[in-house]
């Protein structure tokens, strides 16, 4: 037997539109991440050979009528967040699923931030997972003599995200830097300096 898991594996998906899957060949398995709150007309139909669908979301999407029709899902296990299975088994069409299991999403443990040598670096106890990070700058003077001595803070906040996980909890870290921030050796803090540690930070 030929099996295919079919996962729409990015968290900024917030609505499957309509027709977006139908008739797709031969998907057994289909991921819905948690950011989806809305499913459009016959979104899977005519996806036959669906066995199990995972539905990270714990509010039920919005969801047609028509989005699993022909899609054997009364054959079919809805796997949902286990807070969730009584919403899900009272809303229509996911109540039509064969089986509604719950389960208990695993999260991603909350990455931790450093700051060394002009560069932002994320890690996570969690493999394999990708860091979505923000960053925000206010500038500053100190005023020395007849010269300023300029400098800024950087708050930089991220998450981490894995297909099959929760998005861990945000962490945030402030960092203050001066003169002594000069990443281009010119012995000055200047914009490019800090245009570098931006793009440090975004991984550019």
């Amino acid at each position: 037997m030929f099996f295919r898991t079919f996962a729409i594996d990015t968290n900024s998906v917030t609505s499957i539109g309509n027709y977006a899957f139908q008739n797709c060949s031969s998907p057994t398995s289909i991921t819905i991440p948690n950011s989806v709150t809305s499913i459009g007309n016959y979104a899977f139909a005519s996806c036959r050979t669906i066995e199990d669908v995972y539905c990270f979301a714990e509010t039920v999407p919005s969801t047609n009528a028509s989005a699993f029709i022909y899609s054997n899902n009364q054959s079919a296990t809805l796997h949902v967040p286990e807070g969730s299975v009584s919403d899900y088994e009272s809303t229509a069409p996911w109540s039509q699923f064969g089986n509604i299991l719950g389960f208990t999403p695993e999260k991603c443990a909350t990455p931790t931030i450093t700051y060394a040598n002009g560069k932002i670096r994320f890690a996570c106890e969690t493999e394999d997972v990708v860091f979505v990070p923000t960053v925000t700058c206010t500038a500053s003077q100190l005023q020395n003599g007849n010269a300023l001595d300029i400098g800024g803070t950087f708050t930089v906040s991220v998450y981490a995200k894995k297909k099959g996980y929760d998005n861990s909890v945000v962490a945030t870290k402030t960092i203050t830097i001066n003169k002594m921030g000069d990443l281009d050796g010119d012995g000055e803090l200047s914009v490019t300096d800090i245009t570098s540690l931006v793009n440090a930070i975004l991984g550019k």
